[in-house]
C-alpha cells in the first residue's frame, strides 16, 4: 500500500470498523482512499485514520464521520460512511522514537482543515475586525501599527486603617465622645485624659483652682501663767505648842 504525502488530500472512506485501542478506548479505524484534487478518480495511495470514542474527541468523531457521509445514530451501522467525498490532513508522528504518517483532521470538502477550539460567531467577529482595521490599514500605509492599549484598569481605592484605640486603665466612662460624629464610647488613657474607640483622644481641662485664702496670723505669745500660791494649812490644821518637851 502507498501512503500519501505529508499535507492534505482529497479521499473517499472505503472501509469503516469499530474496534478498541491498546488502552480499551473505543475508537473507529476508517481506510481512506486518496484522489486527484478534482475527484476523478484514486491515486493508489491509501492510509487508515483512527478516530477515538472517548468523552474528549466524542464531538470532533462523530463530525469527521459525517464528513466522511455517515448517517443515523447507530455506530454498529457504518455502511453509509464513504458515500461522500472528505479532506484528510496527513501529519507525520513521533512515537517511541519511531515516526509514521498519520490521519491528523477528517474535514468536509474544500474546508480546508482549520480547527478552532472557539470559532468567532458572526457578530462577535464583525466586531474584532472593527477594533483591528487601523492596524490592518497602518500596514498597508508602511506604518507601525499601534498596540491596542486597553483602558486601564481603575485602581480599588485603599482604605485607610481605622484607628486603633489607645490603651486604657480604667473601665469605660460610660459617656460618648464629644467628636462630631463619632459617638464611641471613652474610656481613661494610661497618659491621663480620656480616649474612644475611634481613636480620639482628650485632655480635659485642669480643674479651677480654689480662691485664695489669706495667710492665717501667728498668734502672739501671752503672759507666761504665775504659778499660784500653794495654800497653808488651816486653823483647825494647825497644832498648838506642845508644852511636852519629851520629858
Amino acid at each position: 500500500m502507498n501512503l500519501p504525502s505529508i499535507g492534505k488530500h482529497r479521499a473517499r472512506a472505503v472501509e469503516a470498523k469499530v474496534g478498541k485501542a491498546s488502552t480499551g478506548t473505543p475508537q473507529i479505524a476508517i481506510l481512506f482512499a486518496v484522489k486527484t484534487p478534482d475527484g476523478a478518480q484514486e491515486t493508489g495511495e491509501e492510509i487508515t485514520g483512527y478516530l477515538y470514542l472517548s468523552d474528549g474527541a466524542f464531538q470532533r468523531t462523530i463530525e469527521a464521520l459525517r464528513h466522511c457521509g455517515w448517517q443515523g445514530d447507530d455506530l454498529s451501522d457504518l455502511s453509509s460512511v464513504g458515500s461522500q467525498d472528505c479532506e484528510i490532513e496527513v501529519a507525520e508522528e513521533t512515537y517511541n522514537g519511531s515516526a509514521s504518517l498519520k490521519v491528523k483532521w477528517v474535514n468536509a470538502l474544500g474546508r480546508g482543515g482549520v480547527f478552532l477550539k472557539e470559532e468567532m460567531g458572526p457578530q462577535e467577529l464583525k466586531a474584532f475586525a472593527a477594533q483591528m482595521r487601523g492596524k490592518v490599514r497602518a500596514v498597508d500605509g508602511g506604518k507601525k501599527p499601534q498596540a491596542s492599549t486597553p483602558a486601564p484598569a481603575q485602581q480599588p481605592q485603599r482604605q485607610a486603617p481605622p484607628a486603633q484605640p489607645p490603651a486604657f486603665k480604667s473601665e469605660w466612662t460610660g459617656t460618648s465622645c464629644p467628636v462630631a460624629g463619632c459617638g464611641k464610647g471613652e474610656f481613661t488613657l494610661e497618659s491621663g485624659g480620656f480616649g474612644c474607640e475611634g481613636g480620639h483622644s482628650r485632655v480635659p481641662a485642669p480643674p479651677a483652682a480654689p480662691p485664695s485664702q489669706p495667710a492665717p496670723q501667728a498668734a502672739r505669745p501671752g503672759p507666761r501663767p504665775q504659778p499660784r500660791p500653794q495654800p497653808g494649812p488651816t486653823a483647825s490644821q494647825q497644832q498648838p505648842p506642845s508644852d511636852n518637851l519629851g520629858f
